[in-house]
């Protein structure tokens, strides 16, 4: 008997003899599930292989079960000899000849070699079948191990499918779920093969790649529920009709290129299920070996499995939480934001003015005014006038932020990423998502910090601390700050670069006592909250008092004058509020020195709209960039050019002075 071991070396035997025999193409057939075949073949040098023309012929010898020959339109012939052992059909050898081959011998032949033939092949299937058998239980065996010792879910998916695809050929494998209570979650369990290996993707970047919001995966996985819920090998006929009548099937074969799938239902608790779905990018890649592998897995690994999803819903859940919870809490703590804006003077109606037309957009908005004038005010105004503003607003005062945790404390950390991280942390940028986020005091960030945020408001994206994944954002910006950002930028002190990041749109919030005109409404509306909330009737101020707080300087703006009424009801013994000694003591000694200078030029606070902000915005730019080009003698790139003293890179650099009317020259055109 000729002893091979794998089926191929069956063919190579038989190639050893085709000058002898004079055929053109030769394959091996075995009768397979489901009425497919095995193809084993190989072609002479330069010979192409073509299915379509040995169909008839295959059907012919597995049905009746004799040598069959025919001559086909192209003038072909094509002859089939069966092969038999121990009575029974094991396949058959078929060969092309042109019509000068000797067809009569050559068959001759290999009814004379059949038996041995025979032998062969079924010696070879045995060693086969045994070394999938083997392969069987060695990924059962990784499957079973990844799910009881792997502690990363993501990292234990990854060698899931790996085991998977080591037995079954796969292009992506991923796990919807389904529950009759909660409806339907997309698994953010999706792995796909890229560059040779597999990743895993996110239930975000699944979404974004297919192109598809939750809410219309959902509905259209719902509107199709049966498919999910039973074996099935999808072939390529199979899955192209099914995506013409399931929107997510259509985005797979699409985008993605699938082109066959196995679907393999996993039982769950409480009458919910979960779906193993393999796809290839393949035509002909499953059997029904393939699927009734994947079902004897599922049964294995069904407690797993559940345990897997039920981690990912608890921490989809925790998320959801955190985010209501936090914006409950700011709508218990605070009241509606423009409510609490009070003022008629011209100065605080062109601060609406702007902050109605930049609401609507989803532009970056500086804020910069002195300590105490309201600048978080507006920033929730600009918010809740928002079409985020069912979503959550997240305020993080940087200046309070400990140096050491400032990162986790922005982008969140993953377990074991430092010390003490005792668990997975969301930051505040992931907490903000779908909403906005507030950025106090943005100057008070460390420099190394700076270009991390500077990354993150260029593509919307971050990393935890520790972490590997990419987190895709959708947030809307608000930056505030006391200091004049143009000049410490000059000096070094914080990036130019993030400085134009987030200065789309800046405005600059008057102090108070260029809105006197307000003192008497503010002082009305401060002496009924802390009447209220203390318990006195007070009806007013003196005339004295009023007097005095028109023309004190308030260098602690809205914040001081706040302070002042609450202090002087506190002290109140009639229905009027006199002037409270502390603060006149106090007032007495500040000087003209304790007042913050001015903020830049180029943002001026009577602006009167948008175009004149931009306009000069743009023209301090311009300025700013023919100074720095003036004393680097024109240079842009290098270690000592424009570009480097600016924190741009030099390709930035040149496109903003074409938009400026810069020439490289450095004069302004």
């Amino acid at each position: 008997m000729i002893k091979l071991q794998k089926l191929p070396e069956v063919v190579d035997y038989l190639y050893k003899f085709q000058s002898e025999l004079g055929f053109v193409h030769m394959h091996l057939a075995l009768p397979r599930e489901e009425n497919k075949h095995l193809y084993i073949e190989k072609t002479k040098p330069g010979g192409k292989l073509t299915f379509a023309q040995n169909q008839v012929i295959e059907n012919r010898v597995f049905t009746e079960q004799i040598k069959i020959s025919i001559e086909l339109p192209d003038g072909s012939i094509w002859v089939a000899v069966p092969m038999f052992t121990k009575g029974k059909l094991l396949g058959a050898i078929i060969l092309s000849f042109n019509q000068v081959a000797p067809i009569a011998e050559t068959t001759a032949w290999l009814e004379q070699h059949s038996e041995g033939l025979a032998l062969a092949v079924e010696h070879t299937l045995h060693c086969e079948i045994l070394e999938k058998q083997l392969r069987e239980k060695s990924m059962q065996l990784v499957v079973m191990n990844a799910l009881t010792s792997e502690k990363d879910y993501g990292q234990m998916f990854l060698t899931i499918t790996a085991a998977i695809n080591n037995m079954i050929n796969c292009d992506l494998l991923t796990i919807p779920a389904f529950s009759p209570k909660t409806g339907f979650v997309l698994s953010g369990y999706n792995a796909m093969r890229q560059n040779g290996g597999f990743t895993l993707i996110s239930r975000e970047e699944m979404l974004e790649m297919l192109g598809l919001d939750l809410e219309t995966y959902r509905q259209s996985a719902f509107s199709q529920l049966e498919i999910y819920s039973r074996p099935h090998i999808f072939t390529a006929e199979e899955y192209s009709e099914l995506s013409r009548k399931l929107i997510v099937s259509n985005r797979f074969a699409t985008v993605m290129g699938v082109k066959e799938a196995l679907f393999v239902p996993i039982a769950l608790p409480n009458d919910a299920f979960a779906t193993l779905i393999v796809c290839s990018k393949k035509e002909n890649s499953f059997f029904s070996k393939d699927l009734r592998i994947l079902i004897e897995l599922a049964k294995q690994i069904t407690h797993q499995i559940g345990r897997l999803l039920t981690f990912e819903q608890k921490e989809v859940l925790e998320i959801k939480l955190r985010r209501e919870n936090t914006l409950l809490i700011q709508e218990l703590n605070q009241e509606q934001a423009f409510s609490e804006i009070i003022g008629r003077s011209p100065a605080i109606k062109k601060v609406l003015e702007n902050v109605h037309r930049v609401a609507p957009t989803d532009s970056t908005v500086l804020l910069q005014g002195e300590t105490g004038t309201g600048k978080e005010l507006i920033a929730r105004a600009i918010h809740n006038m928002s079409n985020r503003k069912n979503r959550p607003l997240i305020k993080v005062n940087c200046a309070a932020l400990p140096a050491q945790l400032i990162e986790s404390e922005l982008f969140g950390h993953e377990k074991g990423a430092f010390t003490g991280a005792t668990e997975r942390r969301i930051g505040k940028f992931e907490l903000a998502n779908g909403g906005t986020i507030f950025l106090d005091e943005i100057g008070e960030l460390p420099l190394e910090l700076q270009s991390k945020l500077l990354r993150v408001l260029q593509e919307y994206e971050i990393e935890r601390v520790g972490g590997k994944q990419t987190i895709q954002l959708d947030i809307r910006v608000i930056a505030a700050t006391n200091r004049n950002l143009y000049q410490e930028a000059i000096l070094d002190k914080f990036r130019m670069d993030l400085y134009y990041r987030i200065s789309t749109f800046p405005f600059v919030l008057p102090p108070l006592r260029e809105r006197r005109e307000d003192i008497p409404l503010l002082v009305r509306s401060f002496i009924e909250k802390y009447s209220r909330k203390i318990g006195k009737g007070i009806e007013g101020v003196t005339p004295q008092m009023m007097d005095f707080l028109l023309h004190h300087s308030w260098p602690g703006n809205i914040r001081e004058l706040e302070h002042v009424i609450e202090q002087a009801v506190i002290l109140a013994s009639g229905p009027q509020l006199d002037i409270v000694p502390a603060f006149t003591a106090s007032a007495s000694m500040a000087t003209q020195k304790d007042i913050p200078r001015s903020l830049p030029v180029y943002l001026p606070q009577e602006s009167a709209n948008l175009t004149e902000i931009e306009d000069g915005f743009l023209e301090s730019q311009r300025q700013h960039i023919l100074k720095i080009l003036e004393e680097t003698g024109g240079r842009i790139r290098g270690r000592f050019g424009a570009a480097q003293r600016l924190g741009l890179k030099p390709t930035t650099l040149e496109a903003r002075m074409k938009k400026l009317g810069i020439r490289k020259n450095f004069s302004s055109e």
